[in-house]
């Protein structure tokens, strides 16, 4: 399975996507996860991202697992596609599942909890 996680952040440049590539990497480091980590892409703002983890689904062979871990930028009273397809006008893609996208919140535990739960899931197929 090739985990690859879509992130906000990293702005244009190559050195501040390299800062911050290298610090969510070291965050999954600290998790089950060492020896299947992730790749990180950081794709800078949030539309960016959105649209390159659209392209990055729609191209996905069998063994990808495509995630986009975005910013809930307010708080959270749906399911996360609803939450961002109303704040956002984000359509859920045609081959996404509500695994495919995580909401980060002002606290980080039930966020973490979940997305660390889905990529120990899906490392473990």
């Amino acid at each position: 399975m090739n985990a690859k996680v879509y992130v906000e952040g990293g702005g244009d440049r190559r050195e501040l996507k390299a800062r911050c590539r290298k610090g969510f990497t070291c965050f999954f480091r600290k998790t089950a996860l060492a020896g299947k980590m992730p790749r990180v892409i950081p794709c800078g703002g949030r539309h960016k991202t959105y649209d390159r983890f659209c392209t990055a689904i729609a191209h996905a062979e069998a063994d990808d697992f495509i995630v986009l871990p975005v910013d809930s930028e307010e708080p959270v009273t749906a399911c996360p596609w609803r939450h961002v397809r109303d704040r956002d006008k984000w359509r859920k893609p045609p081959d996404a599942t509500d695994n495919n996208v995580h909401l980060k919140v002002a606290e980080a535990s039930p966020y973490a909890k979940r997305l660390l739960s889905t990529l120990l899931i899906k490392s473990s197929e």
